[in-house]
């Protein structure tokens, strides 16, 4: 493993939290091609092992991977089972992301506000706050918390989708 890349280790396995891309080009004095670099060959080092290397396309994180757990194991670190309605708005979230509350709507039908506020308590989703030409937006995103209930390591690891007309 290169020096950068040992580096990118210890920098992202040393914080509790997602690490921005940008702060760690910053802090490591590399350039984005260094950082998808180091990132490719962390990746090759921690496959087979039980950490993966999750990015949300602009933050990284080391966790342990949930995934070799037996089922029973993973029941007790779930964040509790999620309602049906709160499956949809989550799924379409994943897949429309960011998305205001009133696309989400217009797709159910019916109201989101209880799931969603339902999915911001269990940390799988994040409220993006924006002011365009004077008026407040607010959109819905995933983050490195859903990627992990997922179990997955990045947003193109979804299954394909395509929306019916």
């Amino acid at each position: 493993m290169t020096d950068k890349t040992k580096k990118l280790q210890a920098l992202i396995f040393m914080s509790a939290q997602p690490i921005s891309k940008k702060s760690i080009c910053k802090s490591l004095e590399i350039t984005p091609k260094e950082l998808d670099d180091s990132m490719l060959e962390l990746k090759k080092y921690t496959t087979g092992t039980g950490v993966e290397l999750i990015d949300d396309g602009d933050s990284l994180q080391l966790a342990a991977k949930s995934s070799l757990l037996p089922k029973s194991h993973q029941d007790i670190l779930a964040t509790g089972n999620l309602s049906s309605s709160a499956l949809e708005v989550l799924a379409i979230i994943a897949y429309r992301q960011p998305i205001s509350r009133q696309d989400i709507e217009e797709i159910r039908g019916i109201s989101a506000n209880q799931s969603l506020r339902g999915l911001i308590e269990k940390e799988l989703i994040v409220e993006k706050r924006h002011k365009k030409d004077g008026i407040n937006y607010v959109e819905y995103t995933t983050d490195m918390s859903f990627l992990r209930y997922m179990g997955i390591k990045s947003l193109d690891e979804l299954p394909s989708f395509e929306a019916k007309s």
